[in-house]
C-alpha cells in the first residue's frame, strides 16, 4: 500500500485534531470530579469521626513530624503539645505533654494509628467513587456523542444478522412457531399464509424445502411435491405410504381420468389445466379445444372402463364426420360441423398439441388399483401419505404435470373448511408450469381449509411470462413468508430489493476542517433524511450459496441467515425408469404426428403451437387485407360464343358464406385472431330468383390464370340493385324483402331494413355503422358477373 504526502498531513491533522480535543474533555472531567470527590469525602471523615480521635491524632501526627527536631533539643521540659480528653463532643480537660511525651505514650499512637485507618478509608473511598463517577460521566458523554452522530431509525423495513433477536421477539409476542429453518424459528401459523423461496439456480431452495418437509413428516401432515427430477423422492419418500405420479417412472400411480371427474365442473377443470390460454395466445383456438376435450372425456364416461387410450384415439384419430356423430348433443358439437371442417381441423391441431402429453399414461401399472388424486386428498386415512409429482422430462409432460397439480389444488376446497388442518402444495419451479387456472383465487382462500402453498421460483420474470404481469404480481401479493437467496442479474435483484423494504432515517454526516492556523481545525456534523433499501441490490447479486433474506409477516426485521447443509440419507431412488414396450398405441402415435403436420392449406402455414401463441394485440387490431386468409374463389363459368345469357343463382360459395355469416361461426383458423372478426347485421341466404340472376362474364384468361385479390375490410356505400323475390312481392313484406346492394364493384344481399335512409349500412342495436368483411372478387368490367 502506497500513501501520498497528502495522506500523512490528513491524517496527522485529523489525528491531532482530536487527540486535542480528548485531553480537554479528559481533564476538565478529572479536575472537578477529582476536586469534588476529595473534598466530599475529607468532610465526611470530619464530620464522621469522633473529635477526640480528631483531635489527638492530630497532635500525634504533627508530633510525630517533628520527631527529628527531638535530638536537638537539650532539655526537652516544653510542654508544647496535650492530649485531649471528651465525653462525647464535649471536651471535659488537657493533659499538657512535651515532645517526647507524645511520641513514647501509646495512648497517642493508638489514637494516631486510628486517625490515619479512618483517614486513609475515606480517601479511599472518594478516590473509588471518583474513578467510577468518571468512568460513567465519560459513558455518558459517549452515549451522547454516539446518538448525536448515529441514524436515527424513523420508519420502514429493519434489518439484523441475528436469528436470535428474531426468535427472542417471536417469544415475547408468543408468535413462535415450532417450523424452523436452521436457527430460525418461523411466525406461528404463518404456514397458512403461504412461503416463497426465490433464487437462482444452486442457491440451496431445495435444502429449506427439506428443512419443511422434516417438520411435515414429524407432525404427520399430508402434502403434495412437485419435484422435478426427483430430489425430494430420494430423501423423503416412503414406499409404504406414498404415491408418484411421473408417467416415466415405473412407481407411477395407476391415475385414471374418469375417477377423477365425477362432475361435469370437474371435466371442464380438466380441460382448462390441460390446455392453457399461454401468454397473449387467442383464446378462440383454445377455448374450442377445451371444449371439445371436456365433451369427449365426459361422453366416454358412459362407456365401461374407459382407458386413456380410447380418450385419444376418439379426440384425435376419428373422422370429423365420426367425432360429429360421437359429440352430437353436446356444447361442441358447432365446433366440428361440417361446414366449419377446415376450423375444427385446425382446432384439432390445438387439442394435439396439448392432449398428447396423455399418451404416456397408456398402461401405467394397470394391474394396480385405480389412482385418483381425490379420493387420496379426501381419504383421511392418508393424513400421513405425499404425493409425489415428478418428472424428468417436463417438456414431453408439461401439460400432463400442471393439469396434476392444477387439479390438486382445485380439489383443496372439497376438504371442507378447517382452520386446524394443515395439506403442504409444495411447488418448486412453480413458474416452469403452465398457468395453473384460479390459482390467485384457491392462494387466497386456502386459509380456511388448512392449505399451506410453498412456492419456488428462479426469479419474477418467471412468473410473469407464465401468468401475466399483473396476475402474477397478484399471486405474489398472497405469499406473506419470503426467503430470497442470490439473483445475479440487475433487474431481478432490484426487484428484491423492493420487495426487503425501504427505511426513513435521519442519517448524520460528519466534516472535517483543519489549517495551519488552529482556528481553522474543527468538526461539523450536519443530519439528512434518507430513504434508503434496507438491503442494497448489489448485495442481493453477490449472496453467497445458502445465504438468504428472510422477510417474516409482522412487524419483524429483516434477517439475513446462512442455512446449515444437510447431508440427508438416501431413502429411494429419485428415478425408476419406465419401460414404454408395447404401453404406446404405434396407431396414436402415427395419428398425432399426423394431426401436428395437418394444417389446411388454404388457411394458414402457421402450426397450431405457432396460432395459439399470436399476439393479443392482433386480437385488438382489425385485419389487413395482408392479414386476411385467400378463401377459394369460383372462376366464372364462359358460356359458349353467341349462347344466350343463362339464368343462374347465387355461386355456392356466396350461400356458404351468407350461412357462416348468420350462424355467427367464427372464421378464422391459426394465426389470425378471432377478435379481429367483427359479427355482421343478420344477412339472408341470397335465394334464386330473378334479382339474383346475373350475366356470366366473357373468359378473361388474366382472371382465370392469377388468385383472386382480397378485398381490405370497407365501410359500404351501397346502391341498390333490386329485390331478390320482385316476382314474389305479393307474399313478402316489402321492408323486409332480401335485396342486392352494389358498393362501386362489390356485391351483399341485406334485408331493406338494414340499410339506412343515406344507403349506409345501420346496426339497429347499436345504432352505428359496421365494419363487414367479406371477401369477394372485383368486377372485371361493367358486364362483369359481380361475385363474392
Amino acid at each position: 500500500m502506497s500513501f501520498r504526502p497528502s495522506d500523512i498531513t490528513k491524517g496527522g491533522q485529523i489525528t491531532a485534531y482530536r487527540v486535542k480535543m480528548f485531553n480537554q474533555v479528559n481533564n476538565w472531567f478529572s479536575f472537578w470530579i477529582v476536586t469534588v470527590l476529595m473534598g466530599a469525602s475529607l468532610l465526611a471523615f470530619f464530620l464522621v469521626t469522633p473529635p477526640e480521635i480528631i483531635s489527638n491524632g492530630l497532635t500525634y501526627w504533627i508530633a510525630r513530624s517533628s520527631e527529628s527536631f527531638l535530638g536537638l533539643v537539650v532539655n526537652d521540659t516544653a510542654k508544647a503539645f496535650s492530649y485531649a480528653i471528651y465525653r462525647g463532643d464535649l471536651k471535659l480537660s488537657e493533659v499538657p505533654l512535651t515532645l517526647g511525651d507524645v511520641l513514647r505514650s501509646q495512648i497517642m499512637r493508638d489514637v494516631g494509628d486510628v486517625f490515619l485507618i479512618r483517614l486513609e478509608m475515606y480517601a479511599g473511598v472518594g478516590a473509588t467513587l471518583s474513578l467510577i463517577i468518571y468512568f460513567i460521566l465519560m459513558f455518558g458523554v459517549a452515549r451522547i456523542g454516539k446518538k448525536e452522530t448515529a441514524d436515527e431509525y424513523i420508519s420502514g423495513m429493519t434489518r439484523t444478522d441475528s436469528p436470535k433477536v428474531v426468535n427472542k421477539m417471536l417469544a415475547q409476542n408468543r408468535a413462535l412457531s415450532p417450523i424452523k429453518i436452521g436457527p430460525l424459528h418461523m411466525v406461528k401459523n404463518a404456514e397458512i399464509q403461504n412461503f416463497l423461496i426465490h433464487g437462482t439456480i444452486g442457491t440451496g431452495k431445495s435444502t429449506i424445502i427439506r428443512y419443511l418437509l422434516d417438520y411435515i413428516r414429524k407432525r404427520g401432515d399430508r402434502f403434495i411435491v412437485f419435484d422435478p427430477g426427483g430430489t425430494f423422492i430420494k430423501t423423503h419418500f416412503n414406499a409404504r405410504r406414498d404415491f408418484i405420479l411421473d408417467p416415466h417412472d415405473a412407481r407411477c400411480a395407476n391415475w385414471d381420468l374418469w375417477h377423477e371427474c365425477q362432475t361435469v365442473v370437474d371435466y371442464e377443470n380438466f380441460a382448462s389445466s390441460l390446455i392453457p390460454i399461454e401468454g397473449n395466445s387467442d383464446p378462440f383456438w383454445v377455448s374450442s379445444s377445451r371444449t371439445i376435450c371436456a365433451d369427449t372425456a365426459m361422453r366416454m364416461s358412459r362407456k365401461e372402463n374407459p382407458t386413456i387410450e380410447d380418450f385419444l384415439h376418439t379426440i384425435l384419430s376419428l373422422s370429423l364426420k365420426s367425432l360429429r356423430e360421437f359429440l352430437k348433443n353436446t356444447p361442441s358439437a358447432n365446433l366440428v360441423e361440417e361446414k366449419i371442417e377446415k376450423t375444427a381441423i385446425s382446432i384439432r391441431s390445438v387439442t394435439t398439441n396439448y392432449a398428447k402429453a396423455l399418451r404416456f399414461m397408456q398402461g401405467v401399472n394397470q394391474g394396480q388399483d385405480k389412482f385418483s388424486i381425490r379420493e387420496w386428498i379426501q381419504d383421511n386415512r392418508q393424513s400421513h401419505s405425499g404425493l409425489f409429482i415428478s418428472t424428468n422430462f417436463l417438456r414431453s409432460t408439461r401439460s400432463l404435470i400442471s393439469m396434476w397439480l392444477s387439479m390438486a389444488t382445485t380439489l383443496l376446497q372439497s376438504m371442507g373448511e378447517d382452520r386446524n388442518r394443515r395439506v403442504w402444495f409444495i411447488y418448486d419451479e412453480v413458474a416452469s408450469l403452465q398457468k395453473i387456472p384460479g390459482f390467485r383465487e384457491t392462494l387466497a382462500d386456502a386459509r380456511k381449509y388448512g392449505g399451506c402453498f410453498v412456492l419456488g421460483i428462479q426469479n419474477m420474470a418467471q412468473m410473469s411470462d407464465t401468468y401475466g404481469r399483473d396476475n402474477a404480481k397478484a399471486v405474489l401479493d398472497l405469499v406473506n413468508t419470503r426467503i430470497y437467496g442470490r439473483s445475479p442479474s440487475s433487474d431481478m435483484a432490484t426487484d428484491v430489493q423492493n420487495e426487503l423494504g425501504y427505511q426513513r432515517r435521519w442519517e448524520s454526516k460528519e466534516q472535517n476542517s483543519f489549517g495551519l492556523d488552529q482556528v481553522r481545525d474543527g468538526i461539523s456534523i450536519g443530519r439528512d433524511k434518507v430513504h434508503e433499501p434496507v438491503v442494497d441490490k448489489e448485495e442481493i447479486m453477490s449472496l453467497p450459496d445458502l445465504r438468504f433474506f428472510f422477510r417474516l409477516p409482522g412487524e419483524y426485521p429483516v434477517i439475513k441467515l446462512a442455512v446449515p447443509y444437510r447431508d440427508l440419507p438416501k431413502k429411494a431412488e429419485s428415478y425408476i425408469e419406465r419401460s414404454f414396450h408395447d404401453s404406446l398405441s404405434p396407431l396414436i402415435e402415427k395419428i398425432i404426428e399426423h394431426n401436428e403436420s395437418e394444417i389446411p392449406a388454404d388457411f394458414t402455414e402457421a402450426t397450431p403451437a405457432q396460432a395459439v401463441g399470436q399476439s393479443k394485440a392482433a386480437q385488438e387490431q382489425p385485419a389487413t387485407a395482408d392479414e386476411l386468409p385467400d378463401m377459394p374463389v369460383p372462376a366464372p363459368s364462359v358460356p359458349a360464343p353467341g349462347a344466350a345469357k343463362a339464368d343462374t343463382a347465387a355461386p355456392d360459395n356466396v350461400t356458404d358464406i351468407f350461412a357462416r355469416v348468420k350462424d355467427k361461426v367464427p372464421q378464422t383458423q391459426p394465426g389470425q385472431s378471432a377478435a379481429a372478426e367483427i359479427t355482421p347485421p343478420p344477412v339472408r341466404e341470397a335465394e334464386p330468383g330473378p334479382a339474383a340472376r346475373v350475366s356470366e362474364p366473357a373468359q378473361n384468361p388474366a382472371a382465370s390464370a392469377e388468385p383472386a385479390p382480397v378485398s381490405k375490410p370497407l365501410k359500404l356505400k351501397l346502391k341498390k340493385l333490386g329485390n331478390q323475390s320482385d316476382s314474389d312481392s305479393d307474399t313478402q313484406e316489402q321492408s323486409h324483402a332480401p335485396v342486392m346492394y352494389q358498393d362501386e364493384d362489390k356485391l351483399i344481399v341485406l334485408d331493406e331494413s338494414e340499410i339506412g335512409e343515406d344507403g349506409r349500412i345501420v346496426d339497429a342495436m347499436a345504432e352505428e355503422e359496421k365494419n363487414i368483411l367479406v371477401h369477394r372478387q372485383p368486377l372485371a368490367d361493367t358486364h362483369e358477373e359481380p361475385e363474392l
